[in-house]
């Protein structure tokens, strides 16, 4: 694999998004143009970063992610991963990004929400060091990331 990550500076580069689409067990997800909008106007959030991930120019994952829950912590928003590209470690790889982005921000730390039954998703953020913390806000698995 050659992998490449582009940032997201500008809107129109998450058209990209607009077919992708994944499932895992009964969850079936894709980018509503609804949901696009709304992460299009992340870009203007305190601490956005946003980015892409390409093999050889092929779409493979894309991570979103601001300030936005709390105050001086990441909220990753969105981690996708291609299906074609699922258990290959691309989910780990995003993740590292915004971590060591936020560290570069002087962040205290990160904040993540998953549904219950994503079992992928939860394993990835335990396997990064993230704690589950109840948060009555949501109904899914919130976990946080002292840095």
């Amino acid at each position: 694999m050659n992998m490449k990550v582009v940032f997201v500076k500008h809107p129109a580069q998450l058209d990209i998004l607009a077919g992708q689409k994944a499932s895992y067990d009964h969850l079936d997800f894709s980018f509503s143009e609804k949901y696009l909008n709304q992460l299009k106007s992340l870009l203007g959030n305190k601490h956005s970063y946003q980015i892409i991930l390409e093999d050889d120019g092929n779409f493979v994952g894309y991570l979103a992610s601001a300030e936005t829950l709390w105050s001086n912590h990441l909220t990753i928003i969105e981690v996708f991963v291609s299906p074609e590209y699922q258990g290959k470690g691309v989910g780990k790889i995003l993740l590292s990004h915004a971590i060591e982005f936020a560290k570069k921000e002087g962040l205290a730390g990160l904040i993540v929400q998953t549904e219950n039954d994503n079992v992928p998703a939860q394993k990835l953020y335990e396997n990064r060091g993230f704690q589950k913390f109840e948060n009555r806000e949501w109904e899914g698995i919130s976990y946080k990331l002292a840095l």
